[in-house]
């Protein structure tokens, strides 16, 4: 057996709680300076660092979040490094032999 149809919105009688205790609101810290772009770093992870501040979301962001920021436009140039400088990123033999020697 089917239910039966609800009520119209406009004879549904309300039955919600009160919205609680009132909304306290923590005051909030010193707007954080963000660190210039390494000079070092390759143009495109420097052009992404920089994009950050221009992005609507820059207003929420904390300390933390700008250095972690830095350490990933870091990481990126690193990674983004020609072949001549990327030799350091390849695994090299340890003492007990080369794993990847056959």
């Amino acid at each position: 057996m089917p239910d039966p149809l609800p009520k119209r919105s406009d004879q549904r009688r309300r039955r919600n709680k009160g919205d609680g205790p009132d909304l306290v609101k923590a005051p909030g810290g010193a707007a954080p300076v963000m660190s210039s772009a390494d000079e070092d770093w390759r143009p495109i992870a420097a052009r992404w660092y920089a994009s950050l501040t221009e992005s609507g979301q820059a207003q929420f962001c904390e300390a933390s979040d700008w250095a972690t920021a830095y350490y990933v436009a870091e990481a990126m140039s690193r990674n983004l490094a020609p072949e001549a400088d990327a030799e350091e990123l390849h695994l090299r033999p340890t003492s007990l032999g080369d794993p990847y020697r056959k």
